[in-house]
């Protein structure tokens, strides 16, 4: 099975991050639910991935497109996170892009392909191999 590996740290804090392995065939879906699960967040909000790094970049986004909540976008289904597989985005290692989490805070991650090759997977993909820093919370109390 051919293995991606994927180091994600939340925008701007290299040194908070996760590497998630995930398989060549799993989905965006898969490694959006992976991140968040990395985190220890619920992925309770819309969310997009920007393969151009450049966010709200309609030609390289990825989103859920018949979702209730999903926006009304004018991509073609194969921009569907729950249908684009991993394997045929054309990432070579070393690419970069940006996964965006709930549209109102706008949290914002680095995502960084940094290994791909045929492994022997022991366990359950995907699966979290590295990690640095505490994941800070999701919904932090704000003064009033």
């Amino acid at each position: 099975m051919t293995v991606y590996s994927f180091k994600v740290s939340l925008h701007r804090r290299k040194d908070l991050y996760r590497t998630i392995a995930i398989g060549a065939n799993n989905s965006l879906e898969d490694l959006h639910i992976a991140i968040q699960e990395a985190f220890d967040w619920d992925a309770d909000h819309l969310y997009s991935f920007f393969l151009s790094g450049k966010l709200w970049d309609q030609d390289t986004e990825y989103t859920v497109l018949d979702d209730e909540f999903a926006l009304d976008y004018d991509l073609p289904p194969s921009r569907d996170t729950r249908k684009a597989r991993i394997r045929d985005l054309g990432l070579e290692v070393g690419a970069k892009f940006l996964y965006l989490f709930d549209y109102g805070d706008n949290h914002m991650f680095a995502v960084e392909l940094i290994g791909r090759g045929k492994q022997v997977v022991k366990d359950e993909l995907p699966t979290i191999i590295d990690q640095r820093g505490r994941s800070p919370e999701q919904y932090p109390d704000v003064p009033e």
